[in-house]
């Protein structure tokens, strides 16, 4: 833990030594293909510094961020990206992934709920409510939150191009 946090200092402050005129996207993009986590973060943080509303750069560094086990901050981006738009479904089922993985059950349920509002065919959301009930030992609750088979698109009877 200790590598990652000199490693992201390191890099922060070479960052911040050099300017460019890149663009929120073009910083976006550049962590989209970083070498390492570290540098991605660092890419993502330069979009977000160039364009606060750019929705994907927290998603995507919030992701990282919990990947390297900085939990608060993970939740701050995931925060910010529903806060800058309420519908984003991907902000409400990864984060409520992560809230589940810490025991949160109850908030990762309410944003499995928000995500199922959302978008009522996401089945991530729908099986991590699920799991989430379960871990809860509310299993018959777990099991009755699984959609039917029938409300759901089945990709390979109905094709856009069949139609």
């Amino acid at each position: 833990m200790k590598q990652h946090l000199f490693i992201l200092f390191a890099v922060l402050l070479l960052a911040g030594c050099t300017k460019t005129n890149h663009t929120a996207e073009e910083w976006y993009q550049k962590g989209l293909i970083a070498d390492n986590p570290d540098s991605a973060i660092v890419y993502y943080t330069r979009a977000i510094e160039e364009d606060t509303l750019h929705i994907k750069a927290y998603i995507a560094r919030s992701s990282l961020f919990y990947t390297l086990g900085y939990y608060e901050n993970a939740m701050r981006d995931y925060d910010r990206a529903k806060k800058l738009d309420p519908s984003i479904v991907i902000a409400y089922a990864l984060r409520s992934d992560f809230t589940e993985d810490d025991g949160l059950y109850d908030r990762a349920i309410q944003d499995f709920d928000q995500a199922i509002l959302l978008d009522s065919n996401n089945v991530l959301a729908h099986f991590g409510k699920s799991i989430a009930l379960h871990s809860k030992g509310k299993k018959q609750e777990g099991d009755q939150s699984l959609p039917q088979p029938d409300s759901l698109l089945d990709p390979f009877t109905q094709r856009p191009w069949d139609k």
